[in-house]
């Protein structure tokens, strides 16, 4: 087998796995394959229409005719998105300016974001005593009030975009293991049996020990100028469905 058909039974398996535990859900909750071909047809044309593709190149990439993309296009513009894009967006602002203080007009086009909804979630984030506004020599700019935070909201749209954000961090190990090889990501899975009433001890010594150290070396990346950006997720829950 040669290198082309080699590298193409590598991604037909990963896509497989990959969309088994979408297949698990779907199964779970009843849902229909029509209906669940539909959802995936509408996450695939949103993941491109975020590339800024053309409607025809959409329309190639997918393989699918310019009326089926239209469709498409109807479909998501009636912004079933909307509360968690929301949400997502003030996390891409607080990252942003993690780095440093930045105008509303810079992270409109930091981030290719129109400006009215860079400017609400602004607003929404000056509410929260999350940023500070700074006004300097006339310039305007927005800063974190904290430089470390952690996004917890039991708001349903909060709980979404933490998802998304948790399989972004998913797709991109995929990506660095399996496709592009790279060294600089780690993925381990340990089966493991805990007494019932240890079950609160795993929350306990994430907040005792591990975001006290990662916080650490987020301070260090501040002396630094050699840094990157690392996604990091850390899950558990009990291995028998029943349980859940």
């Amino acid at each position: 087998m040669d290198e082309k058909n080699v590298h193409q039974e590598i991604v037909n398996r990963l896509l497989f796995s990959i969309v088994k535990p979408y297949a698990k859900f779907a199964a779970k909750n009843v849902i229909g394959l029509k209906s669940a071909m539909q959802w995936c047809e509408l996450a695939y044309f949103h993941e491109l229409k975020g590339q800024d593709l053309k409607m025809r190149e959409i329309a190639d990439a997918m393989n699918v005719s310019m009326r089926k993309v239209a469709d498409l296009s109807k479909k998501l513009k009636r912004n079933f998105l909307k509360p968690e894009e929301e949400v997502e967006l003030t996390r891409r602002i607080e990252f942003a300016l993690w780095v440093e203080p930045l105008s509303a007009a810079r992270l409109a086009q930091t981030l290719s974001s129109d400006q009215s909804d860079i400017d609400e979630a602004l607003e929404t984030l000056l509410s929260q005593n999350q940023i500070v506004r700074i006004v300097d020599s006339g310039v305007q700019t927005y800063s974190l009030e904290h430089r470390t935070r952690r996004l917890v909201d039991p708001q349903w749209a909060a709980k979404i975009d933490g998802l998304n954000h948790l399989l972004d961090t998913v797709f991109q190990t995929i990506m660095c293991r399996f496709i592009e090889e790279r060294e600089d990501s780690f993925a381990r899975t340990l089966q493991m049996r805990i007494r019932v009433e240890d079950t609160a001890k795993l929350k306990q010594f994430y907040e005792s020990t591990i975001f006290p150290f990662l916080e650490g070396l987020d301070e260090e990346a501040k002396k630094s100028n050699e840094v990157k950006s690392m996604n990091l997720s850390i899950l558990w829950a009990p291995e028998n469905e029943n349980d859940i």
